[in-house]
């Protein structure tokens, strides 16, 4: 979050600075007001907010910037490569559907990170909060490692076996750069 909110809260001194020195005194008895009390410093970030052009708080993509979506993160715990498709599994193992959608299908877009074991993917923010919260509660009951949770004939799933992780993404990891191969194809071209 202090990511996402540095570029804006970046811009403040800067608007301040722009400020003709002449309009001043007509704020002076607002200002002077503002700081008195035990709350001034929440008064003053109230105002650098609104001087940043903001005055709500929103779950923004850390992946597309996209207002609305939480940036999730999973991990293989035992180091095994993961594939767009196990993040896909898992969210619809956790939380097959909420107010009526099914979230795999609201998965929006999946990153492979730097290492192999990691994923990051974006869910609209409430269904975010509910995979995290299935998986937390999944996990206290060590992942239900015994299958006993599991419809008969299923074959056991990642989660299943307690070695995901999926968590929400405060940062993002480095991600694998996009094409994947590199290296120019066949032939030289001529």
């Amino acid at each position: 979050a202090q990511r996402v909110w540095g570029a804006p809260a970046a811009l403040v001194p800067r608007r301040i600075g722009t400020v003709d020195p002449r309009l001043l005194p007509y704020f002076e008895e607002a200002a002077a007001a503002l700081l008195e009390g035990d709350d001034a410093l929440q008064k003053v970030a109230a105002m650098c907010a609104v001087v940043a052009g903001q005055s709500s708080l929103s779950q923004h993509s850390l992946l597309t910037g996209e207002e609305h979506l939480k940036t999730l993160l999973v991990e293989a715990t035992d180091g095994a490569p993961l594939e767009a498709r196990d993040a896909v599994a898992s969210v619809a193992q956790l939380v097959p559907s909420l107010n009526g959608e099914r979230c795999a299908d609201s998965i929006g877009k999946i990153r492979q990170c730097a290492s192999p074991c990691k994923l990051v993917f974006d869910l609209p923010d409430e269904m975010a909060d509910a995979v995290v919260a299935a998986f937390d509660a999944l996990a206290a009951t060590d992942g239900g490692e015994d299958g006993a949770a599991r419809p008969s004939g299923r074959r056991p799933t990642l989660l299943d076996s307690g070695v995901l992780s999926i968590s929400a993404c405060a940062e993002l990891p480095e991600l694998r750069p996009l094409g994947g191969r590199g290296g120019g194809g066949r032939g030289s071209g001529r």
